[in-house]
């Protein structure tokens, strides 16, 4: 049996329920989206039009934003490690180690 993964996956990259689509140029990505619109519609996978977005420059993907140049933590994971409180002794500073 096929279930329409596979033929997406050589797109684009599913994880969950996301389906980050890349390419080189915008020709190219309006083809590949076309083609991952109609393989979903022929294994009738709907998808929630107010969750989607198109032609990004960057994006926030598994707590990380991807763009063309790179990819770098997200905003929430870089607030969680900035906004740590300092340890005020040895205890707390052992703690935070672990």
């Amino acid at each position: 049996m096929h279930d329409g993964h596979s033929v997406i996956v050589t797109t684009g990259l599913i994880y969950l329920n996301d389906i980050p689509i890349a390419t080189k140029t915008a020709k190219e990505n309006m083809t590949t989206v076309k083609e991952a619109l109609h393989k979903l519609d022929e294994f009738q996978r709907l998808l929630q039009m107010n969750k989607c977005f198109f032609k990004e420059q960057e994006i926030q993907y598994i707590e990380c934003s991807v763009s063309a140049k790179e990819v770098k933590p997200g905003e929430k994971s870089l607030s969680t490690v900035i906004d740590f409180p300092n340890p005020k002794d040895i205890y707390t500073m052992r703690q935070s180690e672990s």
